[in-house]
């Protein structure tokens, strides 16, 4: 599904709630020490006045049954979801799902099945019940409510099999998928085989084998399901393909974290940390997302950040999620960067919102933040280990609000009402906690398309409508969520 070819962006109506801003205010990038905040205790809130953030730690020893330094304590990754996609539950660690609304503990799936049995695990975009994983050469599911698991299918001839592995994501309309297996060559881990899995059809559409000596780092469908990006170890780069597995062009100046993004217009992008830079997968325009900027008394034209980022927001395109570790100026005066998270503008402006620091020395992998969005762009979720001042040391899991009174937005804690994607094309995904009516206006009021809504998940396909901004209204007034562009 192609989005660049109509932009329909889609704002939702609320019924009254207490006023709260979504999102920090825009600006450009500044980089800072943090504020000593004190550490929040286990789910208690620190207020960084300085960004107007809320900073709630939402992981813990006892709480989690878990020793310190275990991974089951922190969010997975930068590039994977923490929030299922009505933002009611997420996980930390592979097994541990908490309430959205207040971070408690609502299950360890490692109570019913024990033995690390849901690591690499993924939401599914469109149903807040499930859980996508692997196990041994199984591609499965499970139903976090009902605790059912279903293996999809099983890939006779891997070792290992991994969404990957590690940093693979399924299409936002959960139909397809890129499975790989998980080898050591030379001491060195990664794949050499990937196949793209339709879930939908239940079918394998293509597979492409790699020699030992070209093995690579991870492998992904993109986010709309239009190309296969490999992470290629022996060149460094990483490689765009079609849905055949066919070469069409590198889309990296060098090998560094990065993710898949959608930018200000819709289009699909591939976001980098060094430099801080996007890619157009359609076409391989390059775009430097911070042109300019004074760091330890100097101008750097092309800003490199040996950090994470994170595209995971595809209800809110346009921007992607920047962590950072602590590095200073050769000069002693100041830092070029420390600890700091902020959203980069899709658009090449050098806009950013400031989502404050994580206060983590970054002295480890671990302890590294790899902050990641929630779907709507609305909160991120961050490691650390708290110890940018000496006065930390387990790394556990905290998640970001923005809460500015100021700013008139009318929302309420939790929403009942959630769309993916957006913008969008020619469908979307509705999700509701009860049957209603909905009509969809433009901004003149003139209704262009109406029909029901059935509890839970409900697929739309849109008619054909111009681009621009477009309202989506339920009957019974349920609280939904504004993206914003």
């Amino acid at each position: 599904m192609l989005l660049n070819m109509r932009l329909i962006i889609l704002i939702f109506i609320f019924s009254t709630g207490k006023m709260y801003g979504q999102f920090p205010v825009n600006s450009f990038w500044s980089p800072a020490a943090p504020d000593s905040l004190p550490a929040p205790a286990y789910l208690q809130t620190v207020h960084d006045s300085t960004h107007n953030v809320d900073i709630i730690r939402v992981s813990d020893t006892m709480a989690f049954s878990v020793p310190a330094g275990a991974g089951a304590l922190q969010h997975q990754y930068s590039k994977i979801q923490s929030w299922n996609s009505d933002m009611t539950k997420m996980s930390i660690g592979y097994t541990h799902i908490l309430n959205a609304n207040d971070y408690s503990i609502y299950k360890d799936l490692n109570n019913t099945y024990p033995g690390g049995y849901f690591s690499d695990g993924r939401w599914s975009n469109i149903n807040p019940d499930i859980r996508y994983f692997c196990w041994n050469d199984n591609f499965l599911k499970i139903n976090i409510v009902t605790e059912q698991i279903d293996t999809l299918c099983n890939f006779t001839g891997y070792v290992n099999v991994n969404i990957g592995p590690w940093e693979g994501n399924i299409s936002a309309d959960d139909k397809y998928v890129v499975i790989t297996n998980n080898v050591e060559v030379n001491g060195s881990t990664g794949g050499t085989k990937a196949s793209l899995y339709d879930i939908e059809l239940d079918t394998i559409l293509a597979t492409k084998e790699f020699m030992a000596d070209t093995m690579f780092d991870w492998t992904s469908i993109t986010p709309w399901g239009d190309y296969i990006a490999i992470s290629n170890d022996k060149t460094g780069n990483t490689e765009l393909y079609d849905l055949n597995f066919n070469y069409l062009r590198d889309l990296t100046i060098g090998q560094e974290h990065a993710d898949f993004a959608i930018d200000s217009y819709g289009n699909e992008v591939f976001v980098q940390v060094i430099p801080v830079s996007m890619t157009r997968l359609d076409n391989g325009a390059f775009t430097d997302l911070i042109p300019t900027g004074s760091m330890c008394g100097w101008i750097n034209e092309n800003p490199s950040i040996s950090g994470h980022i994170s595209g995971r927001n595809l209800g809110l395109p346009g921007w992607a999620l920047v962590s950072t570790p602590v590095s200073v100026c050769g000069n002693g005066n100041g830092y070029y960067y420390a600890s700091e998270i902020f959203a980069v503008k899709l658009d090449g402006s050098g806009t950013i919102r400031h989502y404050g620091h994580s206060h983590s020395s970054c002295s480890s992998y671990d302890s590294s933040s790899k902050a990641s969005f929630s779907p709507d762009g609305t909160k991120v979720v961050f490691n650390s280990d708290w110890d940018f001042y000496g006065n930390g040391g387990t790394v556990f899991a905290y998640v970001v609000e923005f809460n500015d009174p100021v700013t008139s937005i009318a929302q309420t804690k939790t929403s009942n009402l959630f769309i993916y994607p957006n913008p969008a094309d020619d469908e979307i995904f509705v999700n509701v906690l009860e049957k209603s009516r909905f009509s969809i206006t433009d901004i003149l009021g003139n209704i262009v398309f109406q029909g029901i809504l059935n509890k839970g998940n409900n697929k739309i396909l849109l008619p054909q409508l111009n681009s621009g901004v477009y309202l989506l209204r339920t009957e019974n007034g349920k609280p939904g969520r504004m993206i914003i562009r």
